[in-house]
């Protein structure tokens, strides 16, 4: 018994030798090969209330010839590590960083330009796990008091690459927001995020059917891309939480059109106060305490404006935005939803909402005049 016991466990070695082997070499085969696409997964899951998204995200993906997925994972129990995806959907751990700080643009930056190292791509996609908090960035850390990714940051660690063609929220909640948006314009072809709330759970049931699709058309850039990863959601959205998605794209080579028009907009009631007096705050729908639509907010203000001139403005701004967006889906629980929220602090008390060390940067801040449009309308 005792010599079968010990060949059974001289054998299994072998074969775990083996197997490790076999991925290992899986692996080089695949490091320093320049390919189309390279998916970056940063998967900040040190967090409360947050789950481990690695192995239903490795499940349903796998790289080949063409397309690299990695995996910058950080958890409560084991810290951080690179992973990549091999062609049998195994996660291959290639660094254990040990304590990670995910909320610190340096993680990121040092991820991106890993991949760049190892595994060169064409174009790039980087998408975000964890809560999500609009102007106010993501990727909370709770192994680092609580630190997370400013948008100012995330913009620092994305201007990085030059190589990245769409930058996706897909869990954070009100990350597609106008804020952020602005700020990542310049990093990025293509935005992904959602304007309420999210979770990895609406994008669990499309991923192998993303896959199955970049590979069948892996020329494909981000625009197609964008318009096919919502369609996807609109056809495989898990039905218990879809009725309440929602989703947009963004080409950011149109965001500063229509911020510039916005201002246009906006600039008319600072220098004209007055034009406000008949406009009912209350009317405009409030969602997550501080948000609101953005594009139903431009058809309220176009509804209450008696000025021609004004009127016709308004109206531009929302041509703006509609050229902005690449496509958008809002379950049918979600009315009135357009794709893109901005903060807007229905307080009777009001105060600057973009203040605070989150707001260090923030470009919209200082070159939108949102700020000074919301003080006129509260004063």
């Amino acid at each position: 018994m005792l010599k079968i016991i010990t060949y059974l466990s001289v054998v299994l070695f072998f074969v775990a030798c083996y197997t490790q082997r076999k991925q290992t070499e899986n692996n080089n085969l695949e490091r320093n090969k320049l390919k189309k696409w390279t998916y970056l997964f940063y998967s900040a899951a040190d967090n409360k209330n947050i789950y481990d998204p690695l192995n239903d995200f490795s499940d349903r993906v796998s790289s080949n010839d063409d397309i690299n997925y990695l995996v910058l994972s950080d958890t409560k129990e084991a810290g951080g590590a690179y992973y990549f995806i091999d062609q049998r959907s195994n996660p291959i751990k290639l660094l254990d960083l040990g304590e990670t700080n995910m909320g610190d643009s340096t993680t990121l930056i040092k991820f991106i330009n890993y991949s760049n190292e190892h595994y060169p791509a064409e174009k790039i996609i980087v998408a975000f796990y964890n809560h999500g908090g609009g102007y106010k960035g993501t990727c909370w850390d709770s192994s680092q008091e609580g630190d997370n990714l400013t948008l100012r940051e995330i913009e620092v660690a994305l201007l990085s690459s030059n190589k990245i063609e769409l930058v996706m929220f897909t869990a954070p909640c009100y990350m597609g927001s106008m804020e952020a948006i602005y700020q990542l314009k310049d990093c990025s072809k293509y935005f992904i995020g959602s304007e309420d709330i999210s979770g990895f759970v609406h994008w669990r049931g499309m991923l192998s059917y993303f896959d199955k699709y970049i590979k069948s058309n892996i020329d494909t850039d981000g625009q197609e891309l964008c318009t096919e990863i919502i369609s996807l959601h609109k056809e495989y959205i898990n039905e218990q939480y879809g009725d309440k998605l929602t989703l947009c794209s963004v080409n950011l080579e149109r965001v500063q059109e229509f911020n510039n028009s916005f201002n246009k907009v906006l600039e008319h009631y600072i220098n004209n106060p007055n034009r406000l007096n008949n406009f009912d705050t209350k009317k405009i729908k409030i969602f997550g305490n501080t948000y609101t639509d953005l594009y139903s907010f431009l058809i309220a203000l176009g509804d209450q404006e008696t000025n021609v001139a004004q009127k016709q403005l308004v109206e531009l701004t929302k041509n703006c935005f509609s050229n902005m967006m690449n496509s958008n889906f809002a379950g049918k629980n979600m009315h009135n939803y357009n794709g893109v929220n901005i903060c807007f602090p229905n307080y009777y008390h009001y105060y600057d909402p973009y203040s605070g060390t989150s707001s260090i940067g923030l470009r919209f801040h200082t070159e939108s005049m949102w700020s000074k449009f919301l003080r006129v309308l509260y004063k």
